[in-house]
């Protein structure tokens, strides 16, 4: 019993206080070796993350093969787009065609009428 008490209730020696102590002294230095870690600058430059990402981005390997597909897009866009312009063109053709068609019809009507009017008027006796 003399042996755990003195586990749980402290020798006297105020070992609480020892513990604070050595953890912020832990604290303390290992704080201090971070800082002037930091301060030397020992870490990655600009110019090997550069080199890192040139060799194993994926991006960069197949760099070729999206250029050669997008400038197949871009031809294949440009070719409907042409047909499109085309195929608005012949719309605007037809449409004109359509109303000279339109114009000479009513000619031709207001010929057929004037025919038939005279016709008629043939037809009537004269006094």
């Amino acid at each position: 019993m003399a042996t755990y008490q003195q586990y749980t209730n402290g020798n006297g020696n105020g070992s609480i206080w020892k513990v604070w102590t050595a953890l912020l002294a832990g604290m303390l230095v290992s704080m201090t070796v971070a800082y002037f870690t930091a301060l030397r600058g020992q870490g990655v430059s600009r110019a090997e993350m550069q080199e890192y990402v040139d060799k194993y981005s994926p991006y960069n390997h197949d760099k070729e093969v999206l250029a050669l597909q997008q400038a197949t897009q871009d031809k294949e866009i440009g070719s409907l787009s042409g047909h499109k312009d085309r195929i608005y063109d012949l719309i605007k053709m037809l449409q004109d065609k359509h109303i000279g068609y339109d114009r000479d019809l009513q000619d031709h009507e207001h010929k057929i009428k004037l025919i038939a009017d005279y016709i008629e008027a043939e037809k009537t006796p004269k006094r």
